[in-house]
């Protein structure tokens, strides 16, 4: 009989080189799945907020921009500079993580709209009254999870020739009365009043560096209640040219791959803010 076809197995030290290699590739494998999973939700959550940001931004510098109209109401005109007015934001008493200190400044403008050729015979002029201000929101009542939402209300107003002012139109869905959420997990919203030499009169904002301004000059409850009844406050003695604006959104998730800054007040955690600046040339003061 032959005996030279012994089957021989794998030794000992052979078995545990292979492991060896087996594992630094596994660990390799998973380190790399790590980063790209990290990578993808920064990557998403970034994308998230440049496609909201940027959505958001056009839309408000396209309807401040129309702030002003013509002096129709003859009764009592507010003056074309009070065609945009600019309010004090509200203090948040526990700020942390995606809520911070304040919802931002609340800007509020009028201006004039064209009625259909339909409705003309009811209305002579239609005026819009708009304001965009964030609110502080905690899903279910879980203060945990408060944040800030960017609102948006709006109402039509039209112009009365017997009384030769203005009333406010309800129950017409094309002219209505309303309130929608814009934008969520706002962290800022600021302004800059500037008049026709773009020096500041308004808003916590510096039109040119951007920082903040000691001065605010935020209209006071009379102006604000007068703008509201198209009735002249007399606050802003300087006509306002330009409005500068700076919107900046905290990312709702925390990521892995963003550093946890404890230099931030409130700190943040992992969470990246996106910032997006505008300046407006009001078209119709």
């Amino acid at each position: 009989m032959n005996n030279n076809n012994t089957i021989r197995g794998f030794t000992l030290p052979e078995i545990l080189v292979s492991t060896a290699i087996g594992a630094i590739i596994l660990a390799a494998l998973f380190v790399s799945f790590i980063m790209f999973q990290r990578s993808y939700e920064l990557q998403r959550e970034m994308t998230r907020n440049q496609e909201s940001g940027r959505m958001t931004l056009d839309f408000m510098v396209e309807e401040i921009r129309n702030a002003g109209y013509k002096d129709f109401n003859k009764g009592s005109p507010v003056p074309i500079n009070q065609a945009v007015i600019l309010e004090s934001p509200t203090t948040n008493l526990n700020p942390s993580g995606t809520l911070p200190a304040d919802c931002g400044e609340i800007i509020s403008v009028m201006y004039d709209i064209v009625p259909s050729q339909n409705d003309m015979t009811n209305y002579n002029f239609v005026r819009r009254k708009v304001k965009y201000y964030g609110e502080k929101y905690a899903p279910g009542g879980v203060t945990a999870l408060s944040r800030c939402r960017l609102k948006r209300h709006q109402c039509h107003y039209a112009y009365v020739v017997s009384t030769a002012k203005f009333s406010k139109i309800n129950n017409n869905s094309k002219y209505p009365c309303e309130e929608e959420t814009v934008l969520d997990y706002l962290y800022d919203l600021s302004f800059s009043f500037s008049d026709y030499k773009y020096d500041h009169f308004a808003g916590r904002l510096h039109p040119l560096t951007r920082s903040a301004k000691s001065s605010h000059n935020y209209a006071h409850s009379g102006c604000i209640n007068d703008f509201t009844k198209n009735v002249a406050c007399g606050q802003y003695p300087n006509r306002a040219r330009t409005v500068d604006m700076n919107l900046s959104i905290v990312s709702g998730n925390e990521i892995g791959s963003v550093p946890d800054d404890p230099s931030d007040n409130p700190d943040k955690g992992k969470r990246f803010l996106t910032f997006y600046n505008a300046t407006m040339v009001l078209r119709n003061l």
